[in-house]
């Protein structure tokens, strides 16, 4: 099977390595990346539900305005808060507007179930103001509506923090949840002081309930003490600078230690203004308290987005700079393995070279022979004027057919040595047929066959490469043999001396078997046998070059595949070269 892996570039495999510990870096900042991410929606999704709680704080404010008014109408018998109930009721009416106008955006089953169980009690709002307007309920009936109404959004509030997984958002929501809830306290003593004064006297035990309310009051504003921040604690110190306390505490003692009509003698819309105030100053705290919460988030928000793009870019910036970096030095570290491979190959050319001017001397040896013979007999005949014109003309060609043949040799040996510069389709049979010229006198010296032995028509043995490098790699295999085979001569006589080539087509491929009788290669070398300096002859006659530089010339430069296997009586180089398809 082809290596495929051996037709990378060698820069395309240094990238390869690196590939992994970049991946692993890419996953590790991804996996941060995606944490801060979550963190990101994380606080969106808190900052929508903290904008939603500010407008049912909003809402619960205007509700408790209107079920202090209501109250106190109710228990004068609309004799006061008349107007003030009509005005209040369109406030109560906007924010309710503003409230749905949010809700459609959201999908109605995401809505908790105390949510959906105020808004249809929001259903009976009208219905609930027509019966007061009517004097048609109890100020008891009319407080408790409000007041669940309101006990279920403040529930909602509440849970908001719950969801919360940042524990200084956790604690903001706890202290701003418990400052509502006092407020809330400080709306129900104003419903129920409202009535007290309305009425010159307590509803049924609503002295009782007015003191437990102070109670919890006191509690939750000492939680909210506790948990706020400086920042929101200076801010409710400057709201409550200025506020009257000591008026608020004389009608609270009025309510708290009165038990007869004549004690009731503070008007209930004094009452009513006084304490409404104190929530007034209440609510611009709980206004400033979520602003400062959204804008906390938002902040943090900010700072994890940031977070992200800087993850993000200097993940880019890394994998960029790695790669490039890795190229850098991937192209040094081939420059220089080019330029040994490059001096290899020049060193594997001149001890080519030496072998091919012995192959020269081998070719030449025969004509030069024949010229000398052929020159003294013209002379000789000359001197004893027995040449005619006709003979000196056949001694011309004769002579001229020998410097003919010596000077294809030249023309041989320079085509051979002639760089190939760019790839170009070439017939593989004929670049061998052309190696062989140049070999064939040697073999032909030594008393080794060769013979090619093709399954197809020779023209369609075609490939796309360098063929005066194919060329080299064909001699060398060849000048292997036919060392092998001499070596093997030495130790058996007897042993035939022969070398063998296969050309065929297989699957796009075109084949190449160069066979040997040399008596094989030692098996401990068949695996190392292409490494470079590693080779089979004595260390005076082989360098470990030229198998080295046939692999690197066939795998890389021509994307085929060398390898050798051990036959009968010898060895079988194969070669695999893509086949060219016009």
């Amino acid at each position: 099977m082809r290596n495929y892996l051996a037709h990378f570039h060698f820069i395309t495999k240094l990238l390869l390595l690196i590939i992994p510990p970049i991946m692993v870096m890419i996953y590790f900042t991804l996996e941060k990346t995606i944490d801060v991410y979550k963190n990101y929606q994380s606080l969106n999704s808190m900052e929508k539900s903290v904008s939603l709680s500010v407008l049912f704080e909003s809402l619960v404010y205007e509700i408790q305005k209107e079920r202090g008014i209501s109250s106190g109408y109710l228990s004068s018998n609309g004799s006061t808060f008349a107007t003030a109930l009509h005005e209040q009721h369109n406030k109560v009416d906007l924010q309710r507007d503003a409230i749905k106008i949010f809700l459609q955006n959201l999908d109605h089953d995401t809505l908790s179930y105390d949510i959906q169980k105020a808004n249809l009690l929001l259903r009976d709002l009208n219905t609930m103001r027509q019966r007061i307007v009517s004097f048609d309920i109890s100020v008891e009936t009319e407080f408790d509506f409000y007041t669940r109404i309101i006990a279920l959004y403040l529930n909602e509030i509440s849970n908001i923090g719950k969801k919360s997984q940042d524990p200084w958002l956790i604690k903001e929501l706890f202290a701003y949840s418990n400052l509502l809830q006092a407020k809330e306290r400080v709306g129900i003593e104003r419903s129920i002081g409202v009535a007290a004064f309305g009425r010159k006297h307590f509803l049924s035990q609503a002295q009782y309930s007015f003191v437990q309310n102070m109670a919890e009051q006191n509690t939750f504003m000492q939680s909210f003490f506790f948990y706020a921040n400086e920042k929101i604690l200076a801010y409710y110190a400057m709201q409550m600078k200025d506020y009257d306390f000591t008026h608020l505490e004389n009608m609270q003692n009025i309510l708290l230690n009165s038990t007869s009509f004549e004690s009731f003698r503070t008007d209930s819309q004094i009452w009513f203004a006084h304490i409404t105030d104190k929530m007034d100053r209440l609510e611009n705290v709980n206004k400033y308290f979520s602003k400062s919460m959204i804008e906390k988030i938002q902040s943090q928000k900010s700072a994890f987005f940031y977070t992200i793009i800087k993850m993000m870019l200097l993940n880019i910036l890394t994998i960029v700079g790695t790669i490039a970096i890795a190229a850098y030095v991937s192209k040094q570290i081939y420059n220089e393995i080019k330029d040994q491979q490059n001096a290899m190959l020049q060193q594997t050319k001149m001890a080519a070279m030496g072998e091919m001017i012995g192959a020269i001397a081998h070719q030449w040896r025969q004509p030069l022979n024949a010229v000398g013979v052929l020159s003294q007999e013209l002379e000789m005949r000359c001197e004893h004027d027995m040449l005619s014109p006709a003979e000196l003309k056949v001694f011309t060609i004769e002579i001229q057919n020998y410097l003919e043949y010596m000077s294809k040799t030249i023309n041989d040996f320079r085509d051979f040595f002639k760089p190939t510069k760019n790839k170009a389709p070439f017939n593989v049979y004929k670049a061998i047929t052309d190696s062989l010229s140049i070999v064939g006198k040697q073999l032909e010296t030594s008393n080794i066959s060769i013979d090619i032995f093709t399954d197809d028509d020779t023209s369609l043995y075609m490939t796309e490469g360098y063929e005066s490098e194919f060329k080299q790699v064909v001699i060398n295999l060849i000048n292997n043999a036919r060392e092998a085979i001499q070596s093997n001569f030495l130790l058996y006589p007897d042993a035939k001396k022969a070398i063998t080539i296969y050309l065929t087509l297989d699957d796009g491929d075109v084949i190449i078997k160069v066979c040997d009788s040399g008596g094989g290669i030692p098996k401990e070398m068949l695996r190392s046998l292409f490494e470079l300096y590693v080779s089979t002859k004595h260390e005076q006659q082989g360098t470990g070059l030229g198998l080295y530089m046939s692999k690197l010339i066939i795998e890389r430069n021509m994307l085929g595949h060398l390898s050798v296997q051990n036959i009968d009586g010898g060895a079988e180089f194969k070669i695999a070269l893509l086949a060219f398809e016009e």
